[in-house]
C-alpha cells in the first residue's frame, strides 16, 4: 500500500470537483479558525466541518490532503479521505464522510485504508448522516452563522471571563447574568466558550473555557463514532 500526504498549506491531493448534479460543492469559510476556506463536496461534508469547528481538540481541517493506495483483490485503487485533521496534541486523523446507505459497498476500501493508517498510528474515521443527524447539523449551522458575525470585544471578553471565574456555567446562568444569546452563540462558534458535542445550547447545557475543557477533547465524541473498524463501544452494524 502507498501513502501520499500533502503538508499543511499545500493544495489538496486531488482537485476538488467543481460541478456535479449529484453533489453540493462549496467551501466553509471560518477565518477565525484557520486561513483559507475548507472545501467540501456534499452537504454532509459541510455539516461535519461545521461540527468540527467547535471541537476543542481540532486545530486544522484540510480537504482531501492524503492519497491512499490499496488493493481491491487484484486491482490497485486510490482513496482520498474527505478530511484531514491536525489535533491539539500534534497528531493527525483522517475522516471519510459517507451516507450510511453507501457504507456497505465501501467496506473493502475502508478496512484496507484503516489498516494502512493504523500502522502509522493514525486514526481513520467513517462518519455518516447517522452520526451527524439533522438536529445536530441545524445546531452547528446556527452557531456557525453567529460566529461569522462580529461581536463587541468588551462584551465577549466579559462573557468569557465570567464563565472562566466559575469554571463552568449553564446556558440559563449565562442568560440570567444578562449576556445575550447571540453573544453566547458567537463565543461558542469561535471556541471562546466550549460546550458538549450535541451543540444544543438549551438552558441546561453547560459551558466552559479552554482552561477546563479536558473532558471535551475526545475526537470520537465529536464525530459520534470510534475509529474504523468500529470498536466495541459502537453499536452500529453494517
Amino acid at each position: 500500500m502507498d501513502f501520499y500526504c500533502r503538508f499543511p498549506g499545500m493544495k489538496p491531493a486531488r482537485r476538488v470537483i467543481t460541478t456535479s448534479p449529484q453533489r453540493t460543492v462549496g467551501a466553509v469559510h471560518a477565518n477565525w479558525f484557520q486561513d483559507g476556506p475548507i472545501h467540501h463536496e456534499s452537504d454532509l461534508e459541510a455539516d461535519v466541518i461545521k461540527v468540527l469547528l467547535m471541537a476543542p481538540t481540532v486545530r486544522l481541517i484540510q480537504h482531501q490532503p492524503v492519497r491512499l493506495t490499496y488493493s481491491d483483490g487484484e486491482t490497485e485503487r486510490k482513496h482520498f479521505p474527505d478530511l484531514g485533521l491536525t489535533l491539539a496534541d500534534g497528531t493527525t486523523a483522517y475522516v471519510e464522510v459517507k451516507p450510511k446507505k453507501f457504507v456497505p459497498e465501501h467496506l473493502v476500501k475502508f478496512n484496507a485504508c484503516a489498516a494502512l493508517l493504523r500502522k502509522k498510528d493514525v486514526d481513520y474515521f467513517v462518519v455518516t448522516d447517522e452520526q451527524v443527524g439533522t438536529e445536530r447539523s441545524w445546531h452547528a449551522q446556527t452557531i456557525y452563522d453567529m460566529a461569522k458575525r462580529s461581536a463587541p470585544a468588551d462584551a465577549l471578553a466579559a462573557l468569557v471571563d465570567w464563565v472562566r471565574e466559575r469554571r463552568s456555567a449553564s446556558v440559563a446562568d449565562v442568560l440570567g447574568a444578562g449576556f445575550s444569546e447571540p453573544l453566547l452563540q458567537h463565543a461558542v462558534g469561535r471556541r471562546r466558550l466550549l460546550t458538549d458535542p450535541s451543540l444544543e445550547l438549551n438552558p441546561g447545557s453547560w459551558l466552559t473555557t479552554q482552561d477546563t475543557a479536558d473532558e471535551l477533547l475526545s475526537l470520537a465524541s465529536w464525530l459520534g463514532c470510534t475509529p474504523w473498524p468500529r470498536g466495541t463501544t459502537d453499536n452500529t452494524e453494517w
